[in-house]
């Protein structure tokens, strides 16, 4: 069965969840082109009524099994904790609908290829809200290593960390807590993307607490000698920093989750390059996902599903070293 298509030149679009990640896209999602924000849900009907009240949504939803069935609805955003996106992107492709999950896309990797199989057996439109992959910095330093600017990359190089208040969600087991899936995410998804996929082999250790990772540091290896190294933390702070480095040059990237500029480094030769984002920094990505679903396709070429589900893996593999003291 195919997703819903649109009835109109306007995506009409679905909101689940009215918590911290909603609020913060919602300006940036009502400003997208051809894109229309008509329904929110929350579980509390109190906070579905003031969302939509706030954002000026025609409707609320307490169950996000009638938002799923209502037919005036093409795509589905789902911006609730990371325990709740597999059931709840599922049920919504099994109704038919255009499914973006925020990141990161599932609890593990088996989920994810759960939700994958599902939407490619019914060619549903399906996507993880890995935004930094459509940040016009990141698109820049992409277009760099393509044409060979800095040589072959050999290396990627990432920091990110965050003292987050005991009340945060990544405190919380239950909602899939954890350094990695909130903050670490970042890091393996741009060494994905810079070093052409996932690593032949990983080493990590790190820090845990009831169950789950509160800092690592791993190295992801690839063919022909090249690296990763990466850390995260939500215990203390790490400068958010990426280098990509290459034989011939480097290119960083100050503030990577959401780059406003780049230093490219060729020899001693040196340019600091800046983009302003548009809005917040999530337009392009709203915009690339109502592209996609008006054209019939049931995935980014951009961000790729086996992209999502190779992320989730490597993830995965780093967990299991920390939550048993290491590689092994």
């Amino acid at each position: 069965m195919n997703s819903t298509p649109p009835r109109n030149d306007v995506m009409r679009w679905g909101v689940v969840g009215t918590g911290y990640i909603a609020n913060t896209v919602l300006p940036d999602m009502i400003a997208t082109e051809g894109l229309a924000v008509t329904a929110v849900c929350s579980r509390d009907a109190g906070r579905a009524a003031a969302f939509a009240q706030k954002w000026s949504i025609p409707r609320a939803f307490d169950d996000p099994e009638a938002l799923f069935a209502d037919p005036d609805i093409d795509v589905v955003y789902v911006g609730t904790p990371v325990s709740t996106h597999f059931p709840l992107a599922r049920a919504a492709l099994l109704a038919g609908k255009s499914v973006l999950v925020e990141k990161p896309f599932t609890l593990d990797a088996q989920e994810a290829r759960e939700l994958v199989a599902l939407a490619r057996s019914r060619n549903a439109f399906l996507m993880e809200a890995t935004w930094t992959r459509f940040n016009a910095v990141v698109k820049a330093a992409t277009e760099h290593v393509a044409n060979g600017v800095i040589g072959d990359v050999r290396t990627v190089t990432t920091n990110f960390g965050r003292n987050l208040d005991a009340a945060h969600n990544a405190w919380r087991a239950e909602l899939g807590g954890g350094a990695l899936l909130d903050l670490g995410i970042y890091n393996v998804a741009l060494t994905h993307h810079f070093l052409g996929g996932a690593p032949i082999r990983i080493s990590a250790s790190g820090t845990s607490a009831d169950g789950f990772d509160t800092s690592c540091a791993a190295t992801m290896e690839y063919s022909e000698g090249r690296f990763a190294q990466l850390s995260c933390s939500m215990t203390s702070w790490l400068p958010q920093h990426a280098v990509i480095g290459g034989t011939a040059g480097a290119i960083t990237l100050p503030g990577f989750v959401n780059p406003w500029t780049y230093e490219l480094a060729i020899g001693d030769d040196r340019e600091t390059v800046t983009i302003q984002p548009e809005g917040a920094g999530y337009t392009p990505m709203f915009r690339a996902v109502t592209r996609a679903v008006s054209g019939g396709h049931p995935e980014s070429a951009e961000n790729p599903l086996e992209d999502t589900v190779a992320v989730m893996e490597s993830i995965d593999a780093i967990r299991r070293q920390v939550l048993a003291g290491g590689a092994a």
